[in-house]
Protein backbone atom coordinates (compact mmCIF):
# COMPACT_ATOMS: atom_id res chain seq x y z
CA UNK A 1 0.00 0.00 0.00
CA UNK A 2 1.21 3.17 -1.00
CA UNK A 3 2.14 6.22 1.88
CA UNK A 4 1.34 9.71 1.05
CA UNK A 5 2.09 12.68 3.20
CA UNK A 6 4.80 15.27 4.64
CA UNK A 7 7.83 14.06 6.00
CA UNK A 8 6.79 14.20 9.16
CA UNK A 9 3.51 12.03 8.66
CA UNK A 10 5.95 9.49 7.01
CA UNK A 11 8.07 9.22 10.01
CA UNK A 12 5.69 8.76 12.05
CA UNK A 13 3.83 5.50 9.98
CA UNK A 14 7.51 4.37 9.68
CA UNK A 15 9.93 2.67 11.80
CA UNK A 16 12.40 0.88 8.88
CA UNK A 17 16.02 2.12 9.72
CA UNK A 18 16.34 2.74 6.07
CA UNK A 19 13.23 4.90 5.79
CA UNK A 20 14.37 6.36 8.83
CA UNK A 21 17.89 7.13 7.24
CA UNK A 22 16.63 8.06 4.05
CA UNK A 23 14.03 10.78 5.53
CA UNK A 24 16.91 12.29 8.32
CA UNK A 25 18.71 12.93 4.95
CA UNK A 26 15.90 14.85 3.79
CA UNK A 27 15.57 17.26 6.82
CA UNK A 28 19.34 16.92 7.40
CA UNK A 29 20.54 17.65 3.34
CA UNK A 30 21.54 20.79 1.56
CA UNK A 31 18.99 19.55 -1.35
CA UNK A 32 19.47 22.55 -3.31
CA UNK A 33 23.08 21.92 -3.41
CA UNK A 34 22.91 18.58 -4.94
CA UNK A 35 20.40 19.63 -7.42
CA UNK A 36 22.66 22.49 -8.77
CA UNK A 37 24.38 19.27 -10.27
CA UNK A 38 21.56 17.99 -11.84
CA UNK A 39 19.99 18.73 -15.11
CA UNK A 40 17.28 16.92 -17.29
CA UNK A 41 18.56 13.38 -18.06
CA UNK A 42 21.70 13.58 -16.19
CA UNK A 43 20.40 12.39 -12.50
CA UNK A 44 22.90 12.44 -9.85
CA UNK A 45 22.53 9.01 -7.32
CA UNK A 46 23.98 8.82 -3.96
CA UNK A 47 24.67 6.16 -1.60
CA UNK A 48 23.31 6.60 1.57
CA UNK A 49 23.91 2.99 2.72
CA UNK A 50 25.92 1.26 -0.39
CA UNK A 51 22.87 -0.66 -2.93
CA UNK A 52 20.55 -1.24 0.16
CA UNK A 53 19.84 2.60 0.30
CA UNK A 54 20.17 5.09 -2.43
CA UNK A 55 19.11 8.63 -3.68
CA UNK A 56 18.50 9.40 -7.11
CA UNK A 57 18.20 13.21 -8.11
CA UNK A 58 15.94 13.90 -10.95
CA UNK A 59 14.75 17.29 -12.85
CA UNK A 60 12.09 17.08 -15.69
CA UNK A 61 9.06 18.07 -16.96
CA UNK A 62 6.23 16.48 -16.22
CA UNK A 63 4.27 14.45 -19.09
CA UNK A 64 0.79 14.06 -20.65
CA UNK A 65 -1.32 11.59 -19.28
CA UNK A 66 -1.35 9.91 -22.49
CA UNK A 67 2.41 9.19 -22.17
CA UNK A 68 2.11 7.19 -18.55
CA UNK A 69 4.20 3.94 -18.34
CA UNK A 70 3.32 2.52 -14.98
CA UNK A 71 6.03 0.38 -13.74
CA UNK A 72 7.39 -1.83 -11.02
CA UNK A 73 9.72 -3.36 -9.07
CA UNK A 74 10.47 -6.39 -7.18
CA UNK A 75 13.65 -5.96 -5.24
CA UNK A 76 13.19 -2.21 -4.08
CA UNK A 77 10.72 0.24 -2.33
CA UNK A 78 10.41 3.92 -3.77
CA UNK A 79 10.52 7.07 -1.65
CA UNK A 80 9.81 9.35 -4.04
CA UNK A 81 10.07 13.26 -2.65
CA UNK A 82 9.36 16.12 -5.17
CA UNK A 83 11.48 18.87 -3.61
CA UNK A 84 9.70 21.37 -6.06
CA UNK A 85 7.02 21.60 -8.79
CA UNK A 86 4.58 18.93 -8.49
CA UNK A 87 3.37 15.76 -10.46
CA UNK A 88 0.28 13.04 -10.47
CA UNK A 89 1.12 9.57 -9.86
CA UNK A 90 -1.13 6.92 -11.35
CA UNK A 91 -1.16 4.00 -8.73
CA UNK A 92 -3.02 0.34 -9.08
CA UNK A 93 -1.94 -3.51 -7.23
CA UNK A 94 0.37 -5.97 -8.94
CA UNK A 95 -2.81 -7.92 -9.73
CA UNK A 96 -4.77 -5.21 -11.70
CA UNK A 97 -1.89 -5.63 -14.57
CA UNK A 98 -3.49 -6.45 -17.59
CA UNK A 99 -0.10 -6.72 -20.01
CA UNK A 100 2.88 -8.06 -18.33
CA UNK A 101 6.14 -6.50 -18.91
CA UNK A 102 9.92 -7.84 -19.32
CA UNK A 103 11.76 -7.46 -15.86
CA UNK A 104 14.76 -6.05 -16.61
CA UNK A 105 16.66 -7.36 -13.39
CA UNK A 106 20.10 -4.42 -13.20
CA UNK A 107 17.50 -1.93 -12.83
CA UNK A 108 14.88 -3.73 -10.54
CA UNK A 109 12.23 -2.42 -12.92
CA UNK A 110 9.46 -3.45 -15.57
CA UNK A 111 7.08 -2.00 -17.27
CA UNK A 112 3.41 -2.86 -17.32
CA UNK A 113 -0.23 -1.95 -18.44
CA UNK A 114 -2.69 -1.61 -15.58
CA UNK A 115 -6.49 -1.60 -15.31
CA UNK A 116 -8.34 0.76 -13.19
CA UNK A 117 -5.21 2.73 -11.09
CA UNK A 118 -5.98 5.64 -8.65
CA UNK A 119 -4.16 8.77 -8.94
CA UNK A 120 -2.94 11.60 -6.52
CA UNK A 121 -0.48 14.52 -6.91
CA UNK A 122 2.57 15.41 -5.04
CA UNK A 123 3.40 18.80 -4.29
CA UNK A 124 6.85 20.86 -3.13
CA UNK A 125 8.04 18.83 -0.27
CA UNK A 126 5.50 15.95 -0.07
CA UNK A 127 6.38 12.25 -0.51
CA UNK A 128 4.92 8.84 -1.59
CA UNK A 129 5.98 5.32 -0.40
CA UNK A 130 5.30 2.55 -3.14
CA UNK A 131 6.01 -1.05 -2.26
CA UNK A 132 6.43 -3.24 -5.11
CA UNK A 133 2.57 -4.37 -4.94
CA UNK A 134 2.39 -0.44 -5.96
CA UNK A 135 2.55 -0.59 -9.89
CA UNK A 136 3.15 3.40 -10.29
CA UNK A 137 3.08 6.02 -13.04
CA UNK A 138 4.93 8.89 -11.53
CA UNK A 139 5.73 12.55 -13.55
CA UNK A 140 2.65 12.84 -15.50
CA UNK A 141 0.91 16.43 -15.57
CA UNK A 142 -1.44 18.03 -13.25
CA UNK A 143 -4.45 18.64 -14.90
CA UNK A 144 -2.93 18.39 -18.39
CA UNK A 145 -0.86 21.14 -17.57
CA UNK A 146 3.45 20.09 -18.28
CA UNK A 147 5.42 21.78 -15.41
CA UNK A 148 9.17 21.35 -14.32
CA UNK A 149 10.11 19.55 -11.03
CA UNK A 150 12.73 18.17 -8.76
CA UNK A 151 12.03 14.44 -7.16
CA UNK A 152 14.13 12.56 -5.30
CA UNK A 153 13.47 8.67 -5.69
CA UNK A 154 15.45 7.17 -2.36
CA UNK A 155 15.40 3.28 -3.64
CA UNK A 156 15.07 1.11 -0.27
CA UNK A 157 16.40 -2.85 -1.13
CA UNK A 158 14.03 -5.47 0.04
CA UNK A 159 15.72 -7.72 2.45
Amino acid sequence: MALIGTIETLLAQSNAALFSKALAYLQETDLDAVFNEVTPGNNVVIELDGKNLFAIYQKYTTKSMAENKPEGHKNYIDIQYVHSGKEQILVAPTDAITKDGEYMEERDLYFVEVADPSSFVLTSGMAAILYPDDIHAPGLAVNEELGAVQKIVFKVKIN
